[in-house]
């Protein structure tokens, strides 16, 4: 009877374990969310930084070479392949956020699928301390009607003892 209620707390015990590492789960899938949706909006600004710096390049060598069309040249040029690859270079960087958020993907599906079966090792130990408290109260229930018919037997000893003397 003891072993079942220390198994029973055991029980107990675990089940509160895999609450705190589910908790702990749920946290680390909310920031890596959280951490890929910045990165998400990174990817946007980037983008939009591209495009602004392109279109305002573009606006600039169209002045430049209104203004000054044989000198300027080799300058805008020169500014051009500036530009160019500055573009490239933010390109690149766009291209390692994109990688940034796949990896994030898998790990956020990682992280469910490790949910998923703490949250079903979680059910299943709940369910063997239901069964393990029945277990309890069904020996319980014996040990009483034992212990009420051994007190019977007892009081019958003496009742006979107490006439055969």
């Amino acid at each position: 009877m003891k072993d079942a209620e220390r198994e029973s707390l055991e029980m107990i015990t675990k089940k509160e374990l895999l609450e705190l590492q589910n908790e702990f789960l749920i946290n680390k899938k909310d920031q890596i969310i959280s951490d890929r949706k910045k990165l998400i909006n990174q990817n946007d600004e980037l983008n939009h930084e591209i495009e602004a710096k392109t279109q305002l390049n573009e606006i600039r060598i169209q002045k430049k070479m209104k203004d000054n069309h044989s000198e300027d040249s080799a300058n805008l040029e020169k500014h051009l392949k500036f530009v160019n690859d500055s573009i490239i270079d933010l390109e690149s960087k766009v291209h390692k956020e994109i990688e940034k958020s796949k990896m994030l993907n898998i790990e956020i599906m990682k992280t469910n699928i490790e949910l998923r079966h703490r949250q079903e090792k979680m059910k299943n130990l709940e369910i063997s301390t239901e069964e393990k408290k029945g277990n309890i109260e069904v020996l319980k229930s014996k040990f009483e009607d034992c212990k009420n018919e051994h007190n019977n037997l007892k009081d019958k000893v003496i009742i006979y003892f107490i006439f055969f003397i």
